[in-house]
């Protein structure tokens, strides 16, 4: 056989053992790509339907709300003086999301995506902008909250907005790529915010925020794939009884509110402690607190893009929640600071394989007509979570020791959460092949 020959018999055979997708093409084979133009896929997402425009005006959107998040937490405290004040704009934030998704996410099922996404970004512009002339407390609070309710509407339209802009097989990278570049954007939105307050004041940070929003608001307008109608169907009478019906009579959907859920109190009490730990158990400097928790971030980018590149197997799910408890543990435990900030690396790649494993499987395992309002319950679960984890793990790291508290709540996750998501979730297929070196009369055994 000539050389070319083999070539071509090579290819063929690594075609052939690809996985393939439903319309017949080669699934991706997982590994996250190294050329600048399949990088740019990678980050960016794929072309087509308006995706790219989506995923800018996502990026932009969340870059200016973590700066106007510090720079509001900032100012709050310097203006009153007062740490309630802070918990309290907090608390504002916090709770609508909840409670839109517990009582109101199955509405959120009959609206317009693009006409409400909008909507809400314009009213965001509008309170922000307000935002950034009033400081008097009782009022930045009420504005917050009303700012919480266009969250609490945003996020579940958004992530039900992906599968109306790229196809099945096109979900998990463009989920990674969404995720990827929210967690960057965070990331560089809290520094950010810190500079702009220190430099030229808060208010610039809320302004610059309300100008996100107007951007985000023409970019999602021009997606002329997001225009579509919501469910038609009627609604039943009570939201939670047919939402939590649904969830328990999917293994997939019931492995990601319990399972989650565990885990997210356990970030929720890594999020809580995690300072406290490394300065003052690792007797950190600030700038060194920055450089770690950064680490967190980027394993979280990591994270989103390798998940992005492939289809995980049924395990890979329970799996990285472990890792995500394993990683915790790691980082309580760890004698010095280089192995700590190790820990938090696999900690954040860890827990971005398992968000977009989350995003991507509840899309595919629900309809459209149903989609925001089961994603908004599941947020919802999701924040109720981390809010016990962060009381949580405030209590133990009083009571003992950071340290303590990193490694009981990551045996909590390892020990609990991962098992318990392999026990309810969907069971794994065994498929048996007879071996390529069993000869007739062993295939017919």
């Amino acid at each position: 056989m000539d050389e070319a020959a083999d070539v071509d018999n090579r290819r063929e055979m690594s075609t052939a053992a690809s996985p393939r997708c439903r319309d017949g093409r080669v699934a991706s084979t997982g590994v996250i790509p190294t050329n600048p133009r399949a990088m740019l896929t990678a980050v960016t997402g794929p072309r087509g339907a308006g995706f790219r425009r989506f995923w800018l005006a996502t990026s932009v959107s969340v870059l200016g709300t973590w700066m106007a998040a510090i720079a509001l937490s900032i100012r709050m405290y310097d203006v009153t003086g007062s740490p309630g004040w802070v918990s309290a704009l907090l608390f504002a934030e916090f709770v609508p999301s909840v409670l839109i998704g517990l009582l109101l996410g199955n509405r959120l099922n009959k609206l317009r995506v693009r006409r409400a996404m909008v909507s809400c970004d314009l009213g965001s512009a509008v309170i922000f902008g307000l935002l950034a002339l009033i400081d008097t407390p009782w009022a930045v609070v009420a504005l917050a909250g009303t700012a919480g309710i266009a969250v609490g509407v945003f996020r579940p339209l958004a992530t039900a907005a992906v599968p109306m802009l790229v196809s099945d097989h096109e979900l998990e990278r463009a989920t990674g790529a969404i995720a990827s570049a929210d967690n960057s954007m965070t990331f560089l939105g809290a520094v950010l915010g810190g500079v702009l307050v220190g430099g030229v004041g808060a208010d610039v940070a809320l302004g610059l925020n309300a100008v996100s929003f107007l951007i985000s608001a023409a970019v999602i307008a021009s997606c002329a794939a997001l225009a579509g109608a919501g469910s038609s169907a009627p609604q039943a009478g009570h939201h939670l009884g047919p939402v939590v019906q649904r969830i328990a009579t999917s293994p997939v959907l019931r492995q990601i509110a319990v399972g989650w859920t565990l885990t997210t109190l356990v970030l929720g009490a890594v999020i809580a402690v995690q300072v406290p730990l490394l300065r003052g158990t690792y007797d950190a400097r600030p700038a060194a607190v920055g450089a770690l928790l950064g680490l967190t971030s980027l394993g979280l980018v990591v994270g989103s893009l390798f998940a992005g590149s492939r289809r995980f197997g049924r395990a890979a799910y329970p799996l990285s929640l472990a890792g995500i408890g394993a990683s915790a543990m790691i980082t309580g435990a760890a004698p010095h600071m280089a192995l700590a900030g190790f820990g938090l690396l696999l900690l954040g790649i860890f827990n971005g394989v398992a968000v977009i494993v989350n995003r991507t499987r509840v899309v595919r395992d629900t309809e459209p007509a149903e989609r925001a309002g089961l994603v908004s319950f599941l947020i919802s679960l999701s924040l109720i979570g981390q809010g016990a984890g962060t009381i949580g793990g405030g209590v133990v790291a009083a009571a003992v020791s950071p340290r303590w508290a990193f490694v009981a709540f990551g045996l909590l996750a390892l020990t609990i959460a991962a098992p318990v998501a392999l026990s309810i979730g969907p069971r794994a297929e065994w498929v048996l092949t007879p071996s390529p070196w069993a000869d007739a009369d062993d295939a017919g055994r």
